[in-house]
């Protein structure tokens, strides 16, 4: 049996409006990720998807339930942003080797990893290259590889493919899956490209900030 790589139970959180009522967008969720798994999250805008990335990933707090491990710094999954968020005054390689001296690496250390996973990744000839001197499917996986290069137990990918065109966006899912399978134990994405959502073991839908429903 595989081991579990996180585990949430009951987990709810809420937000107030201006008018000082409260807005629940994630309730009573439960959610089990195993060793080598994919799962994917479908759902419309607005109910909860990229809040509930958020919470795994140690971005947003919740009002109540348990999260195991829960994301500290001793245990951080990467995440892939749907917009990257690369440094535009960084070079690829250095926008990937900052994972590693946040995490505590040494220069030359996180300079080694970065360079062999960008090799791996297909951007051998752009390590020097800036942000602004890439194209969006290279930015895409300069961004898979900063979240991949300390190699975490699980990546949490945001709409991955959300500003790519169909052809760029098929390249990038090989390259996530790919990446993932060999630089990490599981992988979450929410997104709303069916065919990116397919490619998971399983898919499951978010509604209303809870899961209603499997398939895979």
């Amino acid at each position: 049996m595989n081991n579990v790589v996180l585990r949430a139970k009951g987990i709810n959180r809420q937000f107030m409006l201006p008018s000082g009522q409260y807005l629940s967008v994630i309730k009573d969720l439960n959610l089990e990720l195993l060793e080598g798994e994919s799962v994917s999250i479908i759902g419309s805008s607005g109910c909860g998807k990229t809040t509930l990335l958020h919470i795994l990933g140690g971005i947003e707090t919740i009002d109540s339930g348990t999260i195991d491990p829960l994301p500290s710094d001793t245990w951080r999954p990467g995440i892939v942003f749907q917009h990257h968020y690369l440094m535009a005054e960084l070079s690829a390689i250095e926008n990937v080797a900052l994972a590693g001296r946040i995490a505590g690496q040494t220069k030359q250390e996180s300079f080694s990893s970065s360079k062999e996973i960008l090799f791996d990744l297909g951007l051998g000839e752009r390590l020097d290259h800036m942000p602004n001197e890439l194209s969006g499917g290279e930015m895409a996986r300069v961004a898979i590889a900063r979240a991949l290069v300390m190699k975490p137990e699980l990546v949490l990918a945001d709409e991955p493919t959300g500003d790519l065109d169909e052809e760029r966006s098929r390249d990038i899912q090989e390259v996530l899956f790919d990446a993932v399978r060999k630089y990490a134990k599981a992988l979450l994405i929410v997104t709303h490209d069916l065919s990116l959502a397919r490619k998971a073991d399983r898919c499951l839908k978010l509604e209303k900030g809870t899961i209603l429903s499997a398939s895979g």
